[in-house]
């Protein structure tokens, strides 16, 4: 075993939080032609590696064909007839569901650090990014008792609830556009997984900068 494999082994046997690495907030965003893991398909999904200080390290970025036998859902689809070109970005030059899967889990595994899945919502982006983990690679979201590769630590965050713990906000006010518009570096939703990726980057970051203010008082 080389020595990179014996020390990913030992952190691997630590418990996440006595892990000493730094550690890297991966913000991920995703977009679906439907809501069910079991019949639709991740079309676009991208990720922004941030660092404790709030600054973007990395980014990445791959569309997906459709899981074969997957269908689109009805609804989905009428939204994107609303922004036809969130859908022909996220359509575009597709890889193959395991490459492109396989690929994801690659890069995250090339940070420098104990990397942490970001997500809004956290328990969407979650449920569907494991699917695919655990279907085309050795991977899967967390750690469990039946896991011996999980690709995050922690229970990771999602976005309304730091927003919650940082500002105070009561939970009604953490939506999107209740928000300081500056709080994501002035970005719109377009709906494509690249740019709302970087859009709840920023949000991080913004956070992470609020809160080292704060106990810097």
């Amino acid at each position: 075993m080389s020595d990179a494999a014996d020390t990913n082994a030992a952190y691997q046997r630590r418990r996440w939080y006595e892990d000493p690495r730094p550690v890297i907030y991966c913000v991920v965003e995703l977009k679906c032609d439907g809501g069910d893991p079991r019949r639709n398909s991740i079309r676009s999904l991208a990720a922004v590696a941030v660092v404790e200080s709030g600054q973007k390290m990395a980014a990445f970025s791959v569309n997906l064909l459709a899981v074969e036998g997957a269908v689109t859902d009805k609804r989905t689809m009428e939204l994107y007839r609303e922004h036809p070109e969130a859908w022909r970005i996220n359509t575009a030059d597709p890889q193959r569901p395991s490459v492109a899967t396989v690929a994801f889990a690659t890069w995250v595994k090339s940070l420098p650090g104990q990397t942490v899945i970001v997500g809004s919502p956290l328990s969407l982006t979650a449920v569907w990014l494991d699917h695919y983990l655990r279907r085309f690679t050795p991977h899967s979201v967390y750690r469990g008792p039946f896991v011996t590769e999980p690709l995050f630590y922690g229970p990771g965050l999602d976005l309304s609830t730091l927003v919650m713990g940082v500002t105070g906000r009561h939970y009604r006010e953490t939506p999107d556009h209740l928000l300081p518009v500056e709080w994501r570096g002035g970005q719109p939703e377009t709906h494509r997984a690249a740019d709302d990726a970087n859009r709840h980057a920023e949000l991080l970051c913004s956070l992470l900068k609020l809160k080292a203010q704060q106990q810097a008082l």
